[in-house]
């Protein structure tokens, strides 16, 4: 792709062939629009208990849906870099301490 394919800001120019978007973004929100205009408070509100009472009843798959979307996704952590900044600490607090206490005995 050369800079002239794009403008000032990045952007695609009219008639590259990459310029079109998602194909699919309008069926998508027809769709949505309609399953909006389908769907009742009341009805919405049944489906929700009815999903709660399968997670408390021990459904992972509806626990897990559940708290994906109040939650939001969990979060990925590097355990290896925690434990590595914890065991920093604890070095440095062990040597604090033995400095101390090498001052007191002394």
């Amino acid at each position: 792709m050369t800079e002239a394919e794009r403008d000032a800001r990045g952007r695609f120019l009219p008639g590259n062939r990459c310029a079109k978007g998602n194909p699919h973004a309008k069926k998508v929100q027809q769709l949505r629009s309609t399953l909006m205009r389908s769907v009742t408070g009341s009805e919405l509100r049944s489906i929700i208990k009815s999903l709660l009472a399968k997670a408390a009843g021990g459904d992972v798959h509806a626990a897990k849906l559940i708290l994906d979307r109040t939650l939001g996704p969990p979060v990925a952590l590097d355990l290896e870099e925690r434990i590595s900044r914890l065991e920093e600490v604890l070095e440095n607090l062990r040597c604090t301490w033995n400095r101390e206490c090498e001052g007191s005995n002394g």
